[in-house]
């Protein structure tokens, strides 16, 4: 496994002035965990660089604001990071003598206005429990009521693994626990409302499946297909002449989510999002248990959601700084009411 040390010596700088600023930088950084999170932000800034053909501790507040856009940050906090991160640099450029214009660091004082005006605010990134929930209303399949309701809970895994290999024998209905496959990786167990145990119950039940969410397309052709039958709780359906896969691949997946976002006109909802909502919801639920984000909340989580851990000077955490990009007080003073 790669170390963060590592993954920062192979990172990809421009440093056309000073050879090797970046790194030198990176170096007075002592959290092997923080070294790599900035490195990975002053890499963002090597197309600009290349391009106006100078160092990012020499950019203007323009040129700075294009590099912070080019990764559309979707919040607030994201957008402040990021700024901090390319000020600290600049300003330590600019104590070693680097920066031509060594009079004032172009982003002191920068506000809210600032800020703002980084954020793509176009890019829904969560829905909040209710939004969620009024989707799911107008959702006419039971499997895919309970696909979504399952991303939400938590299932993931490398290229979906875990929802793909769910099957019946791997739920305590009585008890509201799941057991997710990681595709041969170790096992785990999450907790699940009663909402989802009934929707994957019904989704175990359901027969047949009504395409586009039930919208027709076709006059001639019948908009029902019969889903195959076996344990999986999320099936492919027959075609008639053609072989196709008893459990849902990860492109199926993706298309039953695109195809219920064209029946209902929404703007955007995909695998990555309905996640993000989830995690956002049980920080909320963690924050009103607890009366806290901390570490500890942080680090639940990351083990609800199976985020992977990193190693650094031989202890294994989550990365909180990650989590916290969705699981973070602005978000949740937007979509929770929390004060």
């Amino acid at each position: 496994m790669c170390s963060l040390l590592e993954k920062v010596k192979k990172m990809e700088f421009y440093n056309p002035e000073i050879e090797g600023a970046k790194e030198r930088f990176l170096e007075t950084i002592e959290n092997e965990g923080t070294r790599t999170a900035y490195g990975y932000i002053l890499q963002d800034a090597f197309i600009t660089e290349k391009i106006v053909g100078k160092d990012l501790y020499n950019f203007n507040l323009g040129q700075i604001s294009e590099v912070i856009k080019t990764k559309q940050p979707f919040r607030l906090t994201v957008a402040r990071t990021k700024t901090s991160v390319i000020r600290q640099y600049i300003q330590w450029a600019m104590d070693n003598g680097y920066r031509d214009n060594r009079s004032v660091n172009p982003l002191e004082g920068v506000g809210e206005e600032w800020y703002n005006s980084l954020v793509d605010w176009k890019r829904k990134i969560v829905f909040s429990k209710e939004e969620l929930e009024e989707i799911i209303e107008k959702v006419v399949n039971a499997q895919d009521r309970a696909l979504i309701r399952m991303l939400f809970e938590g299932a993931y895994g490398v290229r979906k693994s875990e929802l793909c290999n769910l099957k019946k024998q791997d739920i305590d209905w009585d008890n509201r626990v799941v057991i997710l496959d990681r595709g041969g990786k170790k096992e785990r167990v999450i907790d699940v409302s009663q909402e989802t145990i009934q929707d994957l119950f019904e989704a175990h039940e359901q027969f047949m499946y009504q395409l586009h969410n039930g919208i027709k397309k076709s006059k001639r052709n019948s908009n029902e297909r019969q889903l195959k039958t076996n344990d999986y709780l999320f099936r492919g359906v027959v075609i008639e002449g053609r072989e196709t896969s008893d459990n849902l691949t990860p492109t199926v997946v993706d298309n039953r989510l695109r195809d219920i976002k064209e029946a209902l006109k929404l703007d955007v909802l995909t695998t990555l999002i309905i996640r993000r909502s989830g995690m956002l919801h049980y920080g909320y639920e963690l924050l009103q248990e607890y009366g806290k984000l901390d570490t500890d909340q942080y680090s639940m989580i990351g083990d609800k959601f199976g985020m992977t851990k990193i190693t650094a000077n031989g202890s294994t955490y989550h990365n909180k700084t990650a989590i916290a990009t969705i699981v973070n007080m602005d978000n949740l003073k937007e979509y929770y009411d929390v004060q």
